[in-house]
């Protein structure tokens, strides 16, 4: 009974195994009837299908270290956008877009009432004379702010924000983005925001 034998190689074109069967049927795929080339050391042996034969290279090339892709380090952002900011102390949420526009709004009433209406450092009725203004904390807990006070917290998320993205840029501007997007080491602090106030 008559043998056949396969040579097998990966998509790439490198050999792989050879095989023998006593059927012609099924050809593995992908592979050739036609041997490799002895190897020796690190050569390998790479089918090539403009030339119908093998190659016999010095060594497998090494490969390009696996990078992340620019999604990835946008979701990171937002991630990390989600989780917040401090504020003398205090944590804040900034999990949804909601949350954000509440922010941004207290920032031009802050900066209105500082600038237009005179609103004292002190002044905890700046927003609404029949009540103080105060902020929810992540903890739950309602954290008073006058007009300057509240200025400087809503500067202070927007700032978050801002070092966010310029960490995210950062990132898919490196050639490859690195695996490990998710460190800490690549993104801006927790806190990172509260020491730029104190400065």
């Amino acid at each position: 009974m008559e043998e056949y034998t396969w040579y097998v190689y990966d998509g790439a074109g490198y050999f792989l195994y050879e095989i023998t069967q006593i059927e012609t049927l099924p050809i593995p795929s992908p592979s050739t009837n036609i041997p490799p080339p002895e190897t020796h050391g690190a050569e390998v042996a790479v089918w090539r299908d403009w030339l119908n034969d093998w190659e016999v290279l010095p060594s497998k090339p090494v490969p390009p270290p696996p990078s992340a892709q620019p999604w990835e380090i946008d979701q990171e952002k937002d991630r990390r956008t989600a989780m917040g900011f401090m504020f003398e102390g205090k944590s804040y949420l900034t999990e949804t877009q909601s949350q954000m526009n509440d922010i941004l709004g207290a920032l031009a009433d802050a900066t209105a009432a500082i600038t237009v209406d005179q609103a004292q450092p002190g002044d905890l009725r700046w927003a609404d004379p029949r009540y103080d203004f105060a902020w929810s904390a992540a903890d739950g807990s309602g954290v008073p702010m006058d007009a300057q006070t509240c200025l400087a917290f809503t500067r202070a998320a927007v700032r978050r924000k801002s070092l966010l993205v310029g960490a995210g840029l950062a990132l898919k501007a490196m050639n490859p983005i690195p695996v490990d997007y998710m460190d800490d080491k690549y993104w801006p602090a927790m806190d990172s925001t509260a020491k730029a106030a104190r400065k």
